[in-house]
């Protein structure tokens, strides 16, 4: 692996970094490159910071992406060019870690004692709270976008390790949880401005009492079109869409509690009495086999397939009768726009927060209470029977374009710079 070289910024545009976990999934990982190809097109350096060197969709990358990492590539899936990789963790970081490396209340010491705190519960915050200031005083850059709330604490706990200040934007991509809030209330207010992706989660910063109104912003996440488009018509080989008897239904995500594939399952079967269908969920999560069992349970097992994660979801969208979103709670649920995007018709549950900002309170599909397999049920053999005009759909899903989103991020990530000493 190369060592960070000092880079030379051309006049037209600026350094930004973007903060990720990795680029697993489909979330706020996925995200971070819409806004990166964004920023890039608007002439400015685009610099990815991941913790894991972890990249399940290789191709959508954008040309011209430098990508640095802290801790080493442990997936088959990434398949990066390594000429555009480079290792942050050695030889710049010092190994072990400080243990006093910590991040305080605002107002105090900046080093606490490590009997003062165990604040964070595992190594990996620190490690690349070290890197990313490491990259920093190398790097220069102009500006942060923290992708997640695990990113901006570590850009948090990076300040009191550099003297480099750069505007920081955070973003926030899901609810509150009582396990995050903690470690919100901490580092958000570090930030220079915070992004929620829906109204709703913009709401969920009123738990943070030290940010002020006007640093919070809503900023819906943005959506490729085009690259959605070019990708639904490729080439698909499952064979329940390449020839079917019977409509397809599909969901997506994380096979986890909060998705609620579980009353999904329940609905489905309440349906195939009076409808047959059959079921396709993509994702992968640790309640795989429990999922399967309740399938079995169900009777419904011949009629599901749990295929595992797809790279092209949205060649299965562009074939599928319809779309549901069963989850219990949501940031921005951004495979119900893709669905849209690909003219599948949708069912959502009117959980927490997002879809009923995007179907416009059921204007676009139905909106179901949250746990309800009954209720699914009936929404989705309503759907199946009358579908929405394909066009309808996609005009509502050219609201989220990915050009709205990147406007206003770059206008928050590169306008008038307020420090947070400043404003203290």
């Amino acid at each position: 692996m190369p060592g960070i070289s000092k880079f030379t910024r051309p006049a037209f545009g600026k350094r930004i970094a973007i903060l990720a976990p990795s680029l697993a999934g489909q979330g706020a990982e996925r995200k971070a490159l819409y806004i990166g190809a964004g920023l890039l097109e608007r002439g400015h350096e685009v610099d990815l910071l991941l913790y894991r060197l972890v990249c399940h969709y290789p191709e959508e990358v954008p040309d011209g992406v430098r990508i640095f990492y802290a801790s080493g590539r442990n997936d088959s899936r990434t398949r990066l060019n390594l000429d555009r990789i480079t290792a942050i963790h050695r030889p710049f970081v010092s190994d072990p870690l400080p243990w006093r490396i910590r991040l305080p209340r605002l107002g105090t010491a900046n080093r606490l004692s490590r009997k003062q705190l165990p604040l964070l519960t595992s190594t990996r915050l620190p490690r690349w709270a070290v890197c990313i200031a490491a990259y920093m005083d190398r790097e220069n850059p102009d500006a942060l976008l923290a992708m997640h709330v695990l990113a901006t604490t570590a850009t948090a706990m990076a300040r009191h390790l550099t003297s480099h200040r750069a505007k920081t934007v955070a973003s926030l991509h899901g609810p509150l949880t009582r396990r995050l809030l903690h470690r919100a209330r901490r580092s958000y207010p570090y930030a220079d401005e915070v992004v929620g992706v829906s109204h709703g989660i913009t709401g969920e910063f009123s738990k943070i009492p030290s940010l002020s109104d006007d640093r919070v912003h809503t900023i819906y996440n943005p959506i490729d079109i085009d690259y959605i488009k070019r990708k639904s018509r490729e080439r698909i080989s499952h064979r329940w869409l390449v020839s079917s008897d019977c409509p397809v239904i599909v969901a997506i995500g994380k096979l986890i509690k909060r998705k609620d594939f579980s009353t999904l399952l329940r609905a489905f079967a309440r349906l195939l009495p009076k409808r047959k269908a059959r079921l396709i969920v993509l994702g992968e999560g640790r309640f795989r086999s429990s999922l399967l069992s309740l399938a079995n349970r169900l009777g419904v097992a011949e009629h599901v397939d749990f295929p595992g994660f797809a790279e092209n979801p949205f060649a299965f969208l562009a074939r599928a009768d319809l779309f549901v979103l069963s989850s219990r709670n949501e940031g921005l649920p951004t495979a119900l726009i893709e669905a849209m995007v690909c003219g599948c018709p949708v069912v959502s549950t009117d959980c927490d927060f997002g879809p009923s900002e995007i179907l416009e309170d059921g204007r676009h599909g139905p909106l179901v209470p949250v746990g309800e397999p009954e209720a699914l049920a009936g929404a989705m053999l309503s759907v199946l029977d009358n579908p929405p005009r394909r066009e309808a759909l996609q005009t509502r899903a050219e609201f989220f374009n990915a050009a709205r989103a990147v406007d206003r991020y770059e206008e928050l990530l590169l306008g008038e710079e307020r420090s947070v000493e400043q404003r203290a």
